[in-house]
């Protein structure tokens, strides 16, 4: 895009139209790419996260300096989508062909609630026991959601992957080695794929699998000529329904 200082994709649906954001020296826009074609879905400081098959996309944007909102662009027109009771703040980060929207309210620094839109309403998910945030990144089209849980407010966090399915919270755990788990992705299968860490401590991250709540080395899983050759995966940040 003419005058773009950097740019950044998302998220890809089936049909190839990717969605992200377009930074420029006057603002920010949140942006489609469809085969050679350009499209700006929303100003004052926008970003798209998430599009499904429909070419619903959904992010967050701020109208008149307000407070940032969960946004849905269909067709270009935006609808929001407000917090939870309590939060001034809201997120979204994936849908599903449902509609369904998978997020987080905000409050404070470094307090949110992984929330899901569903139809008029906003559903909280339950925390992990111990943690005190949570924010939900992908929804596939079952309704599971996946996301990650957090322990601290200020400086680092704890981090831990999680899974949400019939009112029901999982942690998913990390890899032997690993203390921390992240996540990136989750196809409708309820895979999910992301990555195990030691927070910013040796070794470093690993790219994960979890097929329920069975983590995979994702480096277990290379051709032995790509092992040879020295290839490490260190996170794995999309999976699709291709097993």
């Amino acid at each position: 895009m003419l005058g773009a200082t950097y740019s950044a994709a998302r998220a890809i649906n089936d049909s190839g139209l990717v969605v992200g954001f377009v930074s420029m020296h006057t603002g920010q826009s949140a942006t489609a790419w469809g085969g050679t074609s350009t499209t700006t879905v929303g100003s004052v400081w926008p970003v798209a996260f998430g599009v499904n098959s429909l070419g619903q996309i959904v992010g967050h944007s701020s109208l008149d300096g307000a407070d940032e909102l969960a946004t849905v662009w269909n067709e270009g027109v935006p609808t929001f989508r407000t917090p939870l009771a309590g939060y001034t703040r809201s997120d979204a980060r994936g849908i599903n062909n449902a509609g369904q929207i998978a997020g987080a309210s905000n409050g404070t620094i470094g307090i949110s609630s992984a929330t899901v839109w569903s139809g008029g309403g906003a559903t909280a998910l339950a925390l992990l026991p111990g943690y005190t945030s949570s924010i939900a990144l992908a929804i596939n089209g079952n309704g599971q959601v996946a996301g990650n849980s957090y322990i601290g407010t200020d400086g680092p966090q704890t981090e831990m992957a999680t899974m949400w399915w019939a009112s029901q919270v999982t942690a998913l755990l990390p890899i032997s080695g690993h203390d921390e788990s992240v996540v990136r992705g989750m196809n409708d299968a309820g895979w999910v794929v992301g990555s195990s860490t030691n927070g910013p401590r040796i070794p470093g991250p690993t790219a994960t699998l979890w097929k329920g709540a069975t983590p995979i080395d994702l480096n277990t899983l290379l051709s032995d000529d790509a092992a040879n050759l020295g290839w490490v995966l260190y996170s794995a940040n999309a999976i699709n329904n291709n097993e």
